[in-house]
């Protein structure tokens, strides 16, 4: 296998491990502590809403900055 196709594999592997981890913690703590229920009724859902769509459109500017650096770069190689 080649090293840099072993580096992939290692890198999703360790997040797989990583991620997993802290998911469940978050749903030990959860199962632990009946009271977070009630806490989460208090969650602002307009401030959780903007939150996605900064998130989101932050995303979407990202993806089309890279596209945009793709074409020119692209149309640069064929002058």
């Amino acid at each position: 296998m080649p090293t840099g196709r072993l580096a992939v594999w290692w890198v999703i592997v360790s997040e797989i491990v990583i991620f997993g981890g802290l998911l469940v913690a978050y749903i030990m703590n959860r199962i632990g502590h009946l009271e977070f229920g009630e806490q989460a009724a208090h969650t602002n859902t307009w401030l959780g809403a903007t939150n996605t769509l900064v998130l989101l459109s932050s995303s979407l500017s990202a993806v089309l900055a890279h596209q945009a650096q793709t074409v020119l770069v692209g149309y640069a190689m064929q002058s």
